[in-house]
Order: C-alpha cells, then structure tokens, then sequence
C-alpha cells in the first residue's frame, strides 16, 4: 500500500488590529500624504506609494500592534525590526504587480481602508515557479493536493495579515470608486 500526505504547506496570520478612532487618524494622514506627496514607483501599477514611514511617530501604535501581533506567533520571535514601511492609496484600475520581499523575514499588510471590490491581497504558492518547466504536471500536483497556485485572501478594514517575505504576492486590480488604502512592512524577526 502506498501512502500519500501533503506537505510544505505555509502559515499565513490574519487578525483585526486598531481601534476605529486610531484607524481614522492613520486614514486622514494617508489621504493628506497621498494628495501632497508625489508617489514613489515600487510595484503600483497606477495608484500612490508613500516613501518610508517606518520612523515616523503616527504610525507608533501600529508598529506596536503589529510587534505584539508577531510575538504572539509560534514562532518564538523576541524582537522586530521593521525594514521598510509604506503606504498605498489603490484607486479605480490601479493594481500592483507580482513580487516578493524575500531578503526580509515577514511582510504584513494592514488595511485601513477594504471597499467592496476593491482587489484582493494575493500569495503565490512558491512551487508555482515549477509551472513554467513542468507545464501540465504542475497542474496535476495541485489537484492532487486540492490546492491553488494563488490564493486570493478575504481581508477588510482594520486586518492584519502577515506572511513570509519570499511569498509572491500581488494586489489585484480595484472595481471600486472609492480607495483602498493600506500599509505594507518588511521585518527581519530576532
């Protein structure tokens, strides 16, 4: 008898953070930045990227938060250090290509603001890369696994999600008229 398991599977955190008091704050300084600032060109395909804010003192609580979110895995972390952080203000047709952020340990996404319809957060399955060589297998390995190359994440206002940094992942494009607004970070975990 032959016996079939699956494996490599990779954890994915997801959780509400933030009070709507200090999510309004966060939002009202996003919106101010993104009409006054000029974007920074990083994966934004339209849209608005801000330049790095992980020092800057309105986004304490969060940075806090998210701390607090990454030692309560069991991952037995001890100490974040945030890389790089930014914000993104995602309009009508405005998306954001297929990339990772693989020389960090953990990227996260907190979304300020989630309309209906307004693209989805996307991870790549990392054995995806195998399709371009293995063509029709790779498709008969994910069936057999019940699994998607991408997997397009539920998410709303006020979530959290934190993955590891060498996942692909893309913003897929927005059908909303009205903004999706969110704060991406680059941590290395001690």
């Amino acid at each position: 008898m032959l016996n079939r398991f699956n494996i490599f599977s990779t954890p994915i955190w997801q959780t509400k953070i933030l009070d709507e008091e200090k999510n309004n704050i966060l939002k009202k300084d996003i919106i101010n930045r993104c009409q006054n600032d000029p974007s920074v060109k990083k994966t934004n395909i339209g849209g608005w990227q801000s330049s790095d804010i992980k020092n800057e003192l309105i986004f304490k609580d969060l940075f806090k938060e998210v701390t607090s979110k990454i030692k309560s895995t069991e991952l037995e972390i001890k100490n974040v250090i945030f890389r790089q952080c930014w914000c993104n203000v995602n309009r009508k047709n405005n998306w954001n290509i297929i990339h990772n952020h693989g020389q960090y340990n953990l990227s996260a996404v907190y979304f300020v603001q989630k309309p209906t319809d307004s693209g989805s957060l996307a991870l790549r399955d990392p054995r995806a890369i195998l399709t371009a060589s293995w063509g029709a297998w790779a498709d008969k390995i994910y069936n057999m696994t019940n699994e998607n190359a991408i997997i397009y994440l539920n998410t709303d206002k006020r979530d959290l999600i934190i993955f590891p940094s060498f996942l692909d992942h893309f913003v897929s494009p927005s059908n909303s008229d009205e903004e999706r607004i969110s704060i991406a970070m680059d941590m290395d975990c001690i």
